[in-house]
Parts: C-alpha cells; sequence; structure tokens
C-alpha cells in the first residue's frame, strides 16, 4: 500500500503542476512612463489655404510644355527641307520635356521642347559645337548644331527658359520663335 500511496501523491502533484496559473506574470522590464504634452519651440503651422492645383500666373506655357506648339505653328515650317510639317501627336515625354511628332515630305519626325534653366541657357551642356548667339528669338537666344545633325535653340523669355531641337537649323529657329510668342500669352 505504501507504494499505491506514493503513486497517488506524484499523480496530484503531477496534475497541480500542470494547471494554469491565474495570476499576471511580475513586470520584467518596468511600464513606459505615461506620454507628458507636447512641446515644441517650433511656431504652428497653420495652412490659410488649401492648394486645387492651378498655377501662379505667368507660368512658362501654363506649365504645359506641349503648349509650346501648335498645329498652325508647325505647319507653316518646313522640317529638314521635306516639306511642311503635319502635326500627329503631341507627347509628354517627361515633366520638362515635349515631344511633337510630325510628318514632313512622306517621314516621320519628332521635335523637342524642353523646359531650361538658367544655367542650362548659360551654359549649354554641348561637347558638340560652339553656341551661336541668335537675334529675334525671345530675350535672347543662342544655338548649338549638334553631331547627331540636330539643331537646338535655347531661349530666354520672360517667364522663363525653354529649348526647340529639330532636324535642321531653319526649322529650330522658326518654330523657336513661334514657341517664344506663345510664351508671351502666359507671360506676367
Amino acid at each position: 500500500m505504501r507504494w499505491s500511496s506514493v503513486v497517488g501523491l506524484c499523480v496530484v502533484a503531477l496534475l497541480g503542476a500542470c494547471q494554469a496559473q491565474s495570476a499576471d506574470p511580475p513586470d520584467t522590464v518596468g511600464s513606459l512612463p505615461l506620454p507628458e504634452e507636447a512641446t515644441t519651440l517650433l511656431p504652428d503651422v497653420v495652412v490659410s489655404y488649401v492648394p486645387d492645383d492651378t498655377l501662379p500666373p505667368g507660368v512658362l506655357f501654363d506649365g504645359q510644355l506641349c503648349n509650346a506648339l501648335t498645329a498652325d505653328d508647325l505647319s507653316s515650317v518646313s522640317i529638314d527641307g521635306a516639306g511642311r510639317a503635319t502635326l500627329l501627336a503631341t507627347q509628354e515625354l517627361a515633366d520638362d520635356l515635349c515631344g511633337f511628332v510630325v510628318r514632313a515630305g512622306g517621314d516621320e519626325y519628332t521635335l523637342l521642347v524642353r523646359a531650361r534653366s538658367i544655367a542650362d541657357f548659360e551654359q549649354p551642356a554641348t561637347s558638340d559645337f560652339d553656341p551661336e548667339a541668335l537675334t529675334g528669338v525671345g530675350e535672347a537666344a543662342m544655338g548649338v548644331a549638334r553631331e547627331d545633325g540636330t539643331y537646338e535653340v535655347y531661349v530666354r523669355v520672360a517667364n522663363g527658359y525653354f529649348s526647340v531641337n529639330t532636324p535642321d537649323r531653319a526649322s529650330a529657329l522658326a518654330l523657336a520663335r513661334a514657341a517664344a510668342a506663345n510664351s508671351e500669352l502666359s507671360a506676367p
């Protein structure tokens, strides 16, 4: 009988050890302090208006480079001696670049208008040829013949800077004049 009482005590002890404990475990990390009222030396910023995605007056081409040239502007110009251009499409190639896809003499060309900075205007990135000063385009202009055969005209107008890149000097100059006139429509 002794043996059975030992087994009974072991079973009771084992069952007691398997029961879940109802007490919460002790805090081993500690409690976090409650946040105090925020204080700062910076002023509170209060927005007095909600932006409505409208551009301020005078933004170059009203913020849309693809407004730089119209179908009439393009049709008044001969591209690379191939004939008058017919606008097929405009493509916003980047935030600062618009492509005008035109057909002239059976060939398709993509003419480029790019927004420029004052640094681009003052020092065009070129390893091609020296820039030449141009007159009669915007407030100031310079042209660069590129090694790939294209010609780019950099223009300064009252409300910014841009460039026009076409396959030849004559069309680049004519379209730069047209774009400069169109920029005056959005000038302050």
